[in-house]
């Protein structure tokens, strides 16, 4: 979450017995007071926890980043005694154990010079009973819930009281408490410098409900604004909140309504500085059984789009449940040229005269060239001829029996002229990709290497081609094999998976679901890979961060019906998180990872504009009748094309190491000017 950018974390430190704590290996409690496992459900022995001194740790490792932009930490104490000022052993326990992780606190953030905020919530603060505390780990303020704490501090800071500790109005998702609180102008809170805090939605329907209510009914000049605290991964909360942020994109176009089997690209036309109005995106989608070509100019990466044309596209697709075929661009010294390639193997080639106006200038039959039946997925690329090249991913099924090559990758390259009948030239030998279980779907991507990547095996050389493939199989699980080639194939390098006798790739399991896609671009020579898929898992929810066990990065992740998952890094992260193939991604490794959206067949492009790496992504919306069966937030509904985008974080493109990376704004928070 940290490198998601996210600043407002809430932890649940749940109060627990020395028997219990016993079983926990970072036990060392010689006065056998009992200990702060972190689990909102009540923890079990037969489970390890971290533990509310770990969030010390995580500090003083992350020290330089949490001496940047500030960042507040919510401690929820859970299963606390019933009566903590009775001075019973029970209470006198928690009350020291609780000194000491305040005391060890202040003297961390001082040592260090965190610019850090605690916060107290839950059992910790002076509520009805708990009197003894109102001046008790002074200056740590405490959150106001308007059905727990008392009514009198929603207006009064009387320190005799305590009521001053009472500074963050922190309240559930009920609109009859929120419209109450805006109805007496928010009470002291509209003059506080913390944000309203809602907990805990996830549903979009709610998110916008509370984010149109916030903005109707905001205070004058209360910068902080309105902070929603979610169990919902960070993209996903943007995603659903897009109207009202900054950052985020969730197009819902007439223009696409029931259209089905979308894929995009981005083009570059005019200057090639870069420049986001030098950018346009191409769609292609399938409606009323007719094929269509769309033409986009983005107005602003992440904010809106301009239509500029949709015609007609003469192209076969097999009428199959996924529609495989893959769009892609790839652009030759000033010209750039389009390329859809379909599951029969017929690549169409088109040139881009201007935005929006399409040119025939190659169609070509893969299965001619190559002698496979099935083609997976084909994508052009640039590769420093005069020409574009086709990297392929073919599916072998008369091997298929012998267990030998389920698939193949090969590369081409595209003739320099207009003679529709000429084969594609191949520019490598085939490697072959075996695999345990039968394949079902792939997609391959590849981009040409403008400098040297260092990489566990060795280098991968300047003008060497990396490609990214991403396999589905029989049983839900998704396959990713990296490897870098050079053009005249004297060698290949496993990048990401295992290469045996020189030629045959052997991908190792990164993540569960269907429906993959990929896409990589260089920024500043240094490979940015993301991956989108459907029926995936969703690490973060409620019901995921809130049980005992397991935890959320000990899960096992299941296949779960319409869950859109995301999964983004440089090429050095994919690395590190599947090099030893022992590991499926998750949002507890380096590669940025968790669920967006929820809907089918998602398509991917990644591009680069303003000096930064920006991506857009296209799926079937889900129809109204669909419900949210991973519990992960279910998407308004819409019958069609549905477009999505967020800004990527800056440790997207970093180096794996977390220890000094600049932050960007909370991704929660709304501000109304």
């Amino acid at each position: 979450m940290l490198d998601k950018g996210t600043r407002f974390f809430k932890v649940d430190p749940h109060f627990s017995s020395h028997k219990f704590c016993t079983s926990q290996s970072w036990y060392k409690d010689g006065q056998k007071r009992g200990c702060f496992p972190l689990s909102h459900d009540s923890p079990s022995e037969s489970n390890p926890y971290h533990s509310l001194n770990d969030i010390l740790q995580f500090l003083n490792s992350r020290s330089t980043r949490f001496q940047q932009e500030k960042a507040y930490i919510s401690l929820c104490f859970k299963d606390a005694p019933k009566d903590i000022c009775n001075a019973l052993p029970t209470a006198t326990s928690w009350l020291s154990l609780v000194d000491d992780f305040f005391n060890e606190a202040n003297q961390l953030v001082s040592t260090l010079g965190l610019n850090v905020e605690f916060i107290f919530d839950g059992a910790a603060t002076p509520t009805a009973g708990n009197e003894c505390l109102k001046d008790r780990w002074r200056p740590w303020n405490c959150t106001y819930i308007s059905d727990e704490s008392p009514s009198q501090a929603f207006r009064s800071n009387d320190r005799d009281k305590g009521y001053d500790r009472f500074q963050v109005l922190d309240d559930s998702e009920n609109i009859l408490t929120w419209i109450s609180s805006s109805q007496q102008n928010w009470g002291k809170f509209s003059n506080t410098s913390y944000p309203l805090m809602l907990w805990e939605p996830s549903d979009q329907k709610v998110i916008q409900q509370y984010a149109e209510f916030f903005r109707n009914n905001q205070t004058p000049n209360h910068d902080p604004g309105f902070v929603f605290n979610i169990n919902i991964d960070p993209a996903m909360f943007v995603v659903y909140a897009s109207p009202f942020l900054q950052d985020g994109l969730n197009l819902r176009n007439d223009q696409f309504l029931s259209a089905k089997f979308p894929q995009v690209a981005v083009i570059n036309f005019g200057s090639m500085s870069g420049n986001v109005a030098d950018k346009y995106l191409i769609t292609t989608y399938q409606r009323d059984s007719q094929w269509f070509i769309s033409t986009s100019r983005f107005i602003s990466p992440l904010r809106s789009l301009q239509h500029i044309s949709t015609q007609p596209l003469n192209i076969t697709v097999p009428d199959t449940v996924n529609a495989q075929y893959k769009l892609s661009s790839a652009s030759v010294e000033k010209s750039t040229f389009i390329s859809i390639c379909t599951s029969t193997g017929v690549c169409s080639i088109l040139k881009v005269i201007e935005p929006g106006c399409f040119e025939k200038y190659l169609t070509v039959e893969l299965t001619e060239a190559i002698s496979i039946t099935s083609i997976l997925s084909a994508t052009a690329f640039t590769c420093g001829a005069r020409v574009p090249c086709v990297s392929a991913l073919t599916l072998d099924t008369e091997s298929i029996q012998d267990s030998s090559c389920q698939a193949y990758l090969q590369m081409f390259v595209v003739p320099a002229t207009q003679d529709w009948h000429k084969p594609l030239k191949t520019v490598m030998r085939k490697v072959c990709i075996q695999t345990s279980v039968p394949i079902t779907a792939g997609d391959v991507a590849t981009v040409e290497l403008l400098e040297d990547v260092i990489i566990d095996s060795g280098v991968c050389n300047k003008g060497d081609y990396l490609s990214f493939v991403s396999l589905n199989t029989e049983d839900d699980s998704i396959h990713t094999g990296i490897v870098c080639t050079s053009p005249s194939m004297t060698s290949i390098r496993s990048v990401v998976g295992h290469i045996k006798n020189e030629s045959i790739l052997i991908p190792v399991q990164s993540d569960v679901g269907r429906n993959s896609k990929v896409s990589v671009v260089l920024q500043g020579g240094v490979p940015i890979l993301m991956e989108v898929h459907d029926t995936g898992y969703c690490h973060n929810s409620h019901s995921h961060n809130t049980r005992a066990a397991p935890t959320v990065c000990a899960a096992a992740p299941k296949a779960t019906e319409n869950v859109l998952v995301y999964n983004v890094g440089s090429l050095d992260r994919w690395i590190a998180d599947l090099k030893d193939g022992t590991m499926l991604l998750s949002s507890c490794g380096r590669v940025q990872h968790g669920a967006y959206d929820q809907g089918t067949l998602p398509s991917v492009a990644l591009f680069s504009a303003d000096d930064s790496i920006q991506f857009i992504e296209a799926h079937q919306g889900l129809h109204g009748a669909s419900t949210d069966k991973g519990g992960c937030g279910l998407p308004l509904p819409f019958d069609g094309i549905v477009m999505d985008s967020w800004t990527l974080q800056d440790q997207v493109t970093s180096e794996p190491s977390r220890s000094s990376q600049k932050l960007r704004r909370p991704r929660t928070g709304l501000r109304f000017k």
